[in-house]
Parts: structure tokens; sequence; C-alpha cells
């Protein structure tokens, strides 16, 4: 059992969101709860477009609404409160995980109990799934993932699976603008957790004007 983490806010497309969770729904192994944090107000497209997903998929997505927009970071953390299993993926509104995804990632935390963190490669897109300009590969085992983790972030933080309570363990994720997920990894590794990334990809990562501004 586990479930999906995953925050939005109000200027996400409404399109992107709907394409991602049906694209979390759809798995040859689903998960059993979708925690989505609506990080303060949102439009009424989106707001519509999570009506309709709780409406298509019942009793499988809860909603964590915050008052305010406070950013990724908090509203991971928050987020992360009101998962109720020990497994715990995560998930941006606007990518799409591969059929495969959580099937392939499970199966390496099922098979190995000391792996704390599972990853994959992620196929940048353009537009299109069809329209890959990329894949953006990370190393596979944890010294050549610590090594790389000197120089940028180890693991693609759209695809991982965690153990909630190595994440906890570690302060979980903190108001730390664009880079909550690399301080988050950092922190854990100093805090003894193992990871592992998949040599093949299982999720499409959307490239936009706003992906490059970040970078």
């Amino acid at each position: 059992m586990f479930s999906v983490l995953l925050s939005v806010y109000h200027k996400e497309n409404p399109e992107f969101l709907q394409c991602s969770i049906d694209s979390i729904c759809n798995q040859t192994l689903n998960p059993d709860e979708i925690v989505l944090v609506k990080d303060g107000p949102l439009t009424d497209s989106l707001e519509r477009v999570i009506q309709e997903s709780c409406e298509k998929y019942p009793n499988k997505i809860i909603i964590v609404p915050l008052r305010k927009n406070n950013g990724l970071g908090i509203a991971l953390n928050e987020g992360l409160k009101h998962c109720t299993h020990e497994i715990v993926a995560r998930m941006d509104t606007d990518d799409i995980a591969k059929p495969e995804r959580f099937e392939k990632e499970l199966a390496i935390l099922e098979k190995y109990h000391n792996i704390d963190v599972v990853g994959s490669w992620v196929d940048e897109f353009i537009d299109s799934p069809k329209n890959i300009i990329a894949t953006r590969k990370v190393p596979e085992a944890q010294k050549q993932i610590r090594q790389y983790s000197k120089f940028r972030t180890p693991v693609n933080h759209p695809s991982v699976v965690f153990r909630k309570k190595a994440v906890i363990a570690a302060g979980g994720y903190q108001d730390i603008k664009l880079y909550e997920d690399y301080d988050l990894w950092v922190r854990m590794m100093q805090n003894g957790a193992l990871f592992y990334n998949i040599q093949e990809s299982l999720l499409l990562f959307r490239i936009t004007e706003n992906t490059y501004k970040r970078r």
C-alpha cells in the first residue's frame, strides 16, 4: 500500500493536471491514495479538474487545502502529514508517469528493505509526450549517487518513491525555494539514508519556458 503526494498552485495548467492524475490512476500498480495539496487559492478551472477527478476516481484523492500560497517545500511537508502509508511516491502536476512506474519502483523497496529512496531516469518532452528532446540520466548505486550529489541533484524528484520515516528522520522538506529536493536528499544522505536509481525512464517530464527559467 502506498500514497502519491502532489502539490498544485494557481499558475498551473488544468489540462496538465488532468493528464498527471490520469497517469497516476492508470498504472499497472495503482496507489491506495493520492494526497493533493492545494497550495493556496486556485483558479476555477483547476478547481473544476480536481472536482471532476474526485468523481472519476472516488475515494482515491485526499485534498489538503492551504489558506495561502506557501511554496513547494511547505506544501509537500504538510501533505506528507496526510499520507497514511509508509511508502510515498512523489509526482509533479504537469508530468506524466509511465504505466509501469510504481510497479517497478516499489519492487525495489520490497526486495531491498535497506533502501530508502528509489528514483529513475526521466524523458523530457515539449508540448507532446511524443516529442521527447532528452533523457535526464542519474547514476544507479549509492557510491556514484553520493559523488554525483556534490555537483547536482542525484535523483529526479518527480520520479521518486521513498520511505516516509526516512524523510521525516532527516527533517522533511524545508522552505528553500527551487532547492527543496536537493536540500532534502543531502540531509537524508548525511542521516544514513540509502538511494537507488532505476536505469530506465519511468516518467515523462514536461519542459516549458518556466523550466528553463528555473534552471
